[in-house]
C-alpha cells in the first residue's frame, strides 16, 4: 500500500488557527506602541512650539493674532514670525480644544499661562492630551508654560 505524502486536513486547520492567534495578539500588542508614538509625536511638537513662542519673545511680548480667546485652537494662530508656521501643528487624534482635566482626545491650545484669554509669546501655557504618557510627562492633560517649562498633570 502506498502512502500519500502531505497534511491532512485537520493538520492544516490547526496551523491556520494558531496563525491567526498569534497575528490577533500581534494586533493588541501593536495597539499601545500607536499609543506610545503618538505620545512622543505630541510632546515633540508642543516643544517646537514652545520653542517657537520663546524665540519669538526674545524681541519682546506680542500678542497671538487670532488667538484671542481662552483655550484657542494653536493650529488657527496667526502672528509674528515663526508662529506663522502653528497651522502645521495639529494633534494627530484631537479636533476640539484642550479645555478641561476630562479632555480625552483634543487638539492643541493656547491660552495665557493663568488660564485666560489672549495668550502672547511672553505669557502663554500649551495645553495637550497624553493617552498614555512619554518619557517623563504623565497620560492626561498637560501643559508648557511661559519659559517652555512642562507642567505635568494638570492645565489651568
Amino acid at each position: 500500500m502506498q502512502r500519500r505524502k502531505g497534511f491532512t486536513l485537520i493538520e492544516l486547520l490547526v496551523v491556520i488557527a494558531i496563525i491567526g492567534l498569534l497575528s490577533s495578539l500581534a494586533v493588541v500588542s501593536l495597539n499601545g506602541a500607536r499609543e506610545k508614538a503618538r505620545d512622543a509625536q505630541r510632546v515633540s511638537d508642543v516643544r517646537q512650539l514652545a520653542t517657537l513662542l520663546e524665540m519669538e519673545a526674545t524681541s519682546g511680548s506680542v500678542a497671538l493674532d487670532t488667538c484671542v480667546g481662552a483655550d484657542a485652537l494653536l493650529s488657527t494662530c496667526t502672528g509674528p514670525g515663526a508662529v506663522s508656521q502653528f497651522s502645521s501643528f495639529a494633534d494627530p487624534t484631537g479636533t476640539a480644544a484642550c479645555t478641561d482635566v476630562s479632555a480625552t482626545e483634543c487638539d492643541y491650545s493656547i491660552s495665557q499661562a493663568d488660564g485666560t484669554a489672549a495668550a502672547e509669546t511672553g505669557d502663554y501655557q500649551i495645553c495637550f492630551f497624553l493617552e498614555s504618557g512619554a518619557g517623563n510627562v504623565s497620560a492626561g492633560l498637560n501643559s508648557f508654560t511661559t519659559g517652555a517649562q512642562l507642567t505635568t498633570g494638570s492645565c489651568n
